[in-house]
């Protein structure tokens, strides 16, 4: 499935920005933006849970487990997301925290060029899988530096991206940014800039 720009804003699983084009170097464009399974409400449910920002422990705390479950509908669905920028990737894990009063985003951002050069999805024997073969919380993409230590022994080297309802498009859409960038059609860090002034005009 080829990613294809759209007009509208992306929600959902919407595509926006055609990632062939050269950009304003100031503004930084949507590619792709998944939205999280609904299992990812469960994160907190796994041993990898606890680490997927700093509000983690705070709602491990307070009932957050619990909390998360009942309130995922309406206050931590519609502010979760993995997102897919031309030169990098934002992922927000929402959480609720003092037993479901209040909401802590639980944010990461990582420029493209600072990605792991292995990423695949990971069915198994991650920290967000339980008892090793049951997937609880949404699908998991692992990144590590070499492909020969992405797998389940060599969990010390890898990054997790937890809680997809579509692996394969985000992966695809990681891809095939990342190979924009190392042609020099991205400007991000230590990519070669395009000749001239490039504007991609946002709907």
């Amino acid at each position: 499935m080829s990613v294809q720009p759209t007009g509208q804003h992306p929600a959902g699983d919407a595509k926006h920005l055609d990632p062939t084009q050269p950009i304003d170097p100031i503004r930084h464009g949507i590619v792709y933006q998944a939205k999280l399974s609904d299992d990812a409400k469960l994160l907190l449910c796994t041993v990898g849970g606890a680490g997927v920002g700093g509000g983690a422990a705070l709602s491990c705390m307070t009932c957050g487990p619990l909390c998360n479950i009942l309130k995922w509908k309406e206050k931590l669905a519609p502010r979760g997301f993995v997102r897919i920028y031309e030169n990098a990737i934002a992922m927000n894990y929402p959480m609720t925290c003092c037993f479901g009063l209040k909401v802590v985003d639980n944010t990461q951002f990582i420029h493209i060029d600072q990605l792991h050069e292995s990423v695949k999805e990971e069915g198994c024997c991650t920290p967000f899988h339980v008892c090793c073969f049951f997937q609880l919380a949404g699908a998991v993409l692992a990144t590590a530096p070499m492909g020969a230590l992405n797998n389940c022994c060599c969990n010390c080297f890898r990054g997790f991206i937890p809680g997809l309802s579509n692996p394969s498009a985000v992966l695809q859409a990681i891809e095939q940014v990342r190979n924009t960038v190392k042609q020099g059609q991205r400007i991000a860090p230590g990519a070669m800039q395009p000749q001239g002034p490039a504007v991609v005009q946002m709907a």
